[in-house]
This record gives C-alpha cells, sequence and structure tokens, in this order.
C-alpha cells in the first residue's frame, strides 16, 4: 500500500530501490511508453539498452511472439537479464498465447542465453473461474468437455541472461531438416534484425 491506503504500481517500487525505470505498453497504463510489440522494429528501438527487462504478463497478449521476444532481445544489452513469467497451460481466455517448454528452450539456445532460474507454478483452475473462462470459450465443439478434466492452470518462470549482442533467432520447430532450418534462420535473422549483419 502507497501513504494513501491504494495499491502501489510497480514503477515505483523499482524506483524506490534506486533504480531507473521505463515501461513499455500499447495501452500506455502507469505511465508507460506506447510499444507495439506486434512488430519489430517497434517504438521500443529508441528507449535503449537495459541491464533488466522483465515479461511478467505481457508477451501471451500479442500474436506475434518473434516479434515480443525481438523486442526483449533488442532491449538486453549484453550480460543483461529477462524474466519471464508467461502461461503454459490452460489459459484459454486469459491470452493469445501459451508457450511450451520447446519454445522457451529454443529462444535460450538460438540466442546464447544462459537460463539461470526456471520453474513452473500451477493453481486449480476452479480457483479463477472468470480469470480462464468465459461464454466465448464455449463456441468449439468439445471445450466444455475438456475444461471438465482439466484441473490445473501452470505459469512458466524463466530468467535468462544474454550473452551477446549475435542478432535475434525467433524459436522454430521444423525437426531435423537441416537445410530448411537454415533457410528459415537467415530469413529471420534479415527480418528481426534490421542493419545487423552476421
Amino acid at each position: 500500500d502507497d501513504h494513501g491506503g491504494g495499491s502501489m504500481h510497480v514503477r515505483d517500487v523499482y524506483l524506490a530501490a534506486g533504480f531507473d525505470y521505463v515501461s513499455a505498453a500499447v495501452n500506455e497504463e502507469g505511465g508507460a511508453c506506447f510499444v507495439d510489440l506486434n512488430y519489430w522494429p517497434n517504438e521500443a528501438a529508441s528507449l535503449g539498452k537495459f541491464d533488466v527487462v522483465t515479461n511478467f504478463g505481457t508477451t501471451e497478449h500479442v500474436a506475434n511472439q518473434a516479434s515480443a521476444f525481438a523486442t526483449v532481445h533488442h532491449l538486453l544489452r549484453p550480460g543483461g537479464v529477462a524474466i519471464h513469467h508467461v502461461p503454459m497451460v490452460h489459459y484459454l481466455n486469459h491470452a493469445l498465447v501459451n508457450l511450451t517448454p520447446r519454445f522457451l528452450l529454443g529462444l535460450a539456445g538460438l540466442n546464447d542465453y544462459t537460463i539461470l532460474s526456471t520453474y513452473v507454478q500451477s493453481h486449480c483452475i476452479d480457483q479463477a473461474l472468470d480469470f480462464h473462462y468465459g461464454p466465448d470459450l464455449l463456441f468449439m465443439p468439445g471445450v466444455r468437455e475438456m475444461l471438465i478434466d482439466s484441473t490445473l492452470a501452470t505459469m512458466a518462470f524463466i530468467v535468462i541472461r544474454k550473452n551477446s549482442d549475435l542478432a535475434f533467432i525467433p524459436p522454430i520447430d521444423v525437426g531435423p531438416d537441416l537445410e530448411r532450418f537454415r533457410r528459415l534462420l537467415e530469413r529471420g535473422m534479415q527480418h528481426y534484425n534490421p542493419g545487423i549483419s552476421q
């Protein structure tokens, strides 16, 4: 609580601890700079480089995950740390995207990140029905039956360190076809790293 009995914004916590703080979001709440994470490059390109970038419930609301994570990558200076807290399982009506361990591992492996810490956090779905569900979910046949058998919603927490200023490479799941992977890799590097040659 602040001195008036209301809630404190995370910005106030960081500033009180002596950190410089910049927030970026499309809704501009809490003094955030407007940034559309569906595109890279985007407005964040002019914000500079940071030691810490947090993603506490942002990227799952963005359709273009490659651009959202490219933004995080380009905001971090080498040696900087990104802290992600993202949905993995049964956040069906809260977000656009639920990430997988394979996505997160690919993100780290392709971008020279060191995984410093990970864990998953689950809670019973019935404790947050309004958060996870709504009538708009039921337009899909079989969803009601699936929900009856489901019990847990799970978030992933991952802390990664960016080791170098290599170009961003979006995760991709193409199996053992190395030639296809190489072509996609080159295309992704050109798209998400304009002006950077490797």
